[in-house]
C-alpha cells in the first residue's frame, strides 16, 4: 500500500501544479486582453503573452497526461495487491 500512497501523493502534487498553471494561464490571457493597444510598441508584449499562454497550456496538457499515467499505475498496483 506504500506504493498506492506514493501515487496518491504524486497525483495530489500534480493537481496542485495544474491548478497553479491554470490560474497563471488565466492571468496571462487577461493581460493579453489588456494589452490590445493599437500601437506597434504593444506587439512584442502581446507576442510574449501569447507564447507564455501557449507554454502554460502545453504544461497543463502534460500534467494531465502524467496524472492519467499515475491513475493507471494505481489501478495496476491495486490489481497486483489483490492478485
Amino acid at each position: 500500500m506504500d506504493r498506492l500512497a506514493d501515487i496518491a501523493d504524486a497525483r495530489a502534487g500534480l493537481r496542485h501544479a495544474r491548478d497553479l498553471l491554470a490560474a497563471a494561464n488565466l492571468r496571462i490571457l487577461g493581460l493579453g486582453v489588456d494589452a490590445q493597444w493599437e500601437t506597434a510598441a504593444a506587439e512584442p508584449v502581446r507576442e510574449r503573452l501569447d507564447a507564455s499562454a501557449r507554454l502554460s497550456a502545453m504544461a497543463i496538457d502534460e500534467i494531465d497526461e502524467w496524472d492519467r499515467d499515475l491513475a493507471h499505475a494505481a489501478e495496476r498496483a491495486l490489481i497486483e495487491a489483490d492478485g
